[in-house]
């Protein structure tokens, strides 16, 4: 497995939680990952939206421009420094998972995993 990181330009790969739907789908076009990530004003992560997950509030007749944060999983997978896992262990056994948030205590975004 190949791990890439993301660490200077998070651009296509985070979006802010007021920011409307349609910006997240550009980038997540322009990331060829499937997902992005979600943060609010002060760089904490707060959740990460998918393709799948936009995909299925379109389907419920969600607008283009309703904020991320009424449709993003805050159940979302992330690694932190000191965990019992590796991201390497994460990614293997979320098959699912396309990115990781390498984030601090307070969750703060510190870098992306991609595979």
């Amino acid at each position: 497995m190949f791990i890439k990181e993301i660490s200077k330009n998070f651009n296509n790969f985070v979006v802010e939680k007021t920011d409307p739907l349609k910006t997240a789908m550009e980038r997540i076009t322009n990331n060829r990952k499937g997902a992005i990530v979600v943060i609010d004003k002060k760089k904490r992560v707060c959740g990460v939206l998918s393709d799948g997950d936009i995909r299925r509030a379109l389907l419920r007749g969600v607008l283009l421009i309703t904020p991320v944060e009424k449709i993003m999983n805050v159940n979302y997978i992330f690694y932190q420094d000191g965990m019992d896992r590796t991201p390497e262990e994460i990614f293997r056994q979320n098959k699912q998972v396309t990115i990781l948030p390498v984030i601090t205590r307070d969750h703060k975004l510190l870098g992306i995993l991609t595979v």
